[in-house]
């Protein structure tokens, strides 16, 4: 009997050290993201020798990470550094969830919000660096996305993801939705509304 209440009380202390994984939450909702998202297709920073640039960390101009680290700040996250493909490993902040395209089943398990990563030469990324897109809405395997590239500030594409590595998945208040968002409440402001892929 005492054997047995050592034992115990042993895995007690031990499971009691242990330290707690805690998956925090943004404060913000996917619909909020959605929405800033779409806010960002034709912003920039700056305008340099003419011409617009989107560049959150003040190195190499507009890249595709420059969004994505925009996005870790409206999200109330610290950027991360590096490449695209870096974001299939590097640090994790606590407001996100990475699960790979396996876990998820493919496109069709993308949701809006999503950070979505390719990895080197994967689908069309870069073969040296990769590439990383946010989705903004998604129709069974079809994802429309929003993305930067080397000297293009933000622009939207549809059904524009052909093969990809994981996705980043923000921990917004109240879930995620697993398709596109039908109705959204948008707070007060002023808005224009855009019926095409072209800047109003």
């Amino acid at each position: 009997m005492k054997k047995v209440l050592s034992v115990f009380l042993a895995i007690v202390v031990v499971v009691s050290t242990m330290p707690i994984l805690e998956v925090s939450a943004t404060s913000r909702t996917q619909a909020e993201a959605i929405v800033w998202i779409n806010s960002q297709i034709g912003a920039y920073t700056s305008i340099v020798n003419g011409n617009k640039v989107y560049d959150e960390d003040n190195s190499f101009g507009t890249q595709c990470v420059d969004l994505i680290r925009f996005y870790y700040r409206w999200l109330g996250a610290t950027p991360v550094t590096g490449h695209a493909y870096q974001y299939e490993t590097n640090h994790l902040p606590s407001i996100f969830t990475r699960l790979s395209k396996s876990q998820i089943g493919g496109n069709s398990g993308i949701r809006p919000g999503d950070i979505i990563v390719q990895g080197r030469g994967v689908g069309d990324a870069h073969r040296d660096t990769g590439h990383v897109s946010i989705a903004v809405a998604v129709n069974g395997n079809s994802v429309d996305i929003v993305h930067s590239s080397p000297g293009i500030i933000p622009r939207p594409a549809n059904n524009a993801v052909t093969d990809f590595t994981c996705v980043i998945r923000p921990n917004f208040v109240g879930g995620s939705s697993t398709n596109s968002l039908t109705s959204i409440d948008i707070p007060n402001g002023t808005y224009i509304i855009c019926y095409s892929c072209v800047k109003c």
